[in-house]
């Protein structure tokens, strides 16, 4: 329940920590990337979804089934296509920005204790490809879980909860990729993030959970969500490494 309340207190309190940190200028950047991505997937999207479900309808005879069985059918195959579009739009977004947030991640805590990092050109590039690194694994991890979970799908009494466990394990990482930001800059290897991701695995899934729900608000969240989460997961994985050192 902390880890709850703590990303929740986070996303609040980052709006403030924006706006004394002169932040605001950074929300066009992402949604400009957001825009051009969500153009180039969504004509994808579109193409694959409808020769998908036509597929599936002539091997499964879904126009046999009573209309309220083939609506349901149809809206759970709806759901699962867009969790599965969302899954690579998302881990695209946060492999482009990846340089982006990780700055943002440094100005939050320069904002939150008046501190002056003072890393090299090569610490810096290696933080980027980490946090490119983070972010492809991060996908691959979170395509394996969503084909296993798609698998149980297939079973009729689990088919309804699918979505929503796709929905809990993106967020799970979403969180992670913005927490290793700061892991990374207080030095953590990629083995002690991981620990410290399975120690606060509620604080990461929340505040992913709250990235998507913020992202999805229209027009507006693919300019708000990527700025004001960076920041929030940085100022409450401080509020972690602080705690867990006294």
């Amino acid at each position: 329940m902390h880890g709850i309340y703590l990303a929740g207190e986070s996303f609040f309190e980052a709006f403030s920590v924006i706006k004394n940190g002169k932040m605001r200028k950074f929300y066009l950047l992402p949604g400009v990337l957001n825009l051009i991505l969500l153009n180039l997937l969504y004509k994808l999207s579109k193409y694959i979804s409808f020769n998908l479900f036509s597929k599936l309808e002539g091997y499964f005879h879904l126009n046999s089934y009573e209309n309220v069985t083939f609506i349901i059918i149809k809206f759970i195959i709806i759901i699962i296509a867009f969790l599965l579009y969302f899954l690579v739009y998302k881990a695209l977004l946060l492999i482009v920005l990846s340089p982006f947030l990780n700055y943002i991640s440094e100005r939050t805590e320069r904002t939150m204790v008046n501190q002056k990092f003072d890393f090299s050109f090569k610490d810096n590039m290696r933080f980027i490809w980490r946090g490119i690194v983070i972010s492809c694994k991060s996908f691959s991890k979170e395509m394996l879980g969503t084909i296993i979970l798609l698998l149980l799908g297939l079973m009729p009494f689990l088919s309804i909860t699918v979505p929503f466990f796709i929905f809990l394990l993106q967020a799970y990482y979403i969180g992670f990729s913005f927490m290793d930001y700061t892991l990374e800059r207080h030095n953590y290897s990629s083995k002690e993030s991981l620990i410290f991701l399975k120690k606060n695995w509620t604080f990461s899934a929340f505040s992913g959970a709250i990235f998507t729900m913020v992202f999805l608000i229209p027009v507006i969240g693919i300019f708000i969500a990527p700025l004001v989460s960076c920041v929030a997961v940085t100022l409450g994985t401080i509020k972690i490494i602080n705690k867990d050192k006294i």
